[in-house]
């Protein structure tokens, strides 16, 4: 949580960090991973499963070696 205090009307509020994202196939949370959208739907993939449909595409020669 993180205070917000304004100098001139010593008015204050907190805000909330954002939630962390998490993958859509294994639900870790992901620091660094893909994030995107296909269709109208956000997508987010860790690492590991990433290079797993990387690796699934690639053997059945939908991306090129």
């Amino acid at each position: 949580m993180t205070r917000i205090i304004n100098l001139h009307t010593k008015e204050s509020r907190e805000i909330k960090p954002p939630e962390p994202s998490h993958c859509i196939l294994c639900e870790s949370v992901v620091s660094d991973g893909l994030e995107g959208i296909i269709g109208e739907k956000p997508v987010t993939f860790c690492q590991e499963c990433m290079g797993g449909i990387i690796k699934i595409m690639m053997e059945n020669k939908w991306l090129s070696k």
